[in-house]
């Protein structure tokens, strides 16, 4: 495994992920909260449901700042994998 294609492959599907996942909530907000709030049953989450989607700058630096910390999170991931993987 070559750590740099493991982080840019997961980046790359952790991204895709995110910007799905904030259309929706700009196309089918309902939806996606009652999904949210299946996931985390037993929790309220209604005290913190945004009355409007994020302004796009947000989910643009929100992508960003997600890619960045999954690619370096990842890229160690892969490191310490042939690392531990050695011995």
């Amino acid at each position: 495994m070559k750590p740099i294609a493991f982080a840019n492959a997961l980046t790359a599907v952790s991204v895709i992920t995110y910007l799905v996942c904030a259309l929706l909530v700009y196309i089918a907000p309902g939806f996606v909260f009652s999904i949210t709030q299946s996931w985390f049953h037993g929790w309220n989450l209604e005290v913190v449901k945004a009355a409007t989607p994020a302004p796009l700058t947000s989910v643009v630096l929100g992508a960003i700042s997600f890619g960045v910390f999954i690619w370096v999170l990842s890229y160690f991931l892969g490191r310490l994998y042939l690392y531990w993987a050695k011995k």
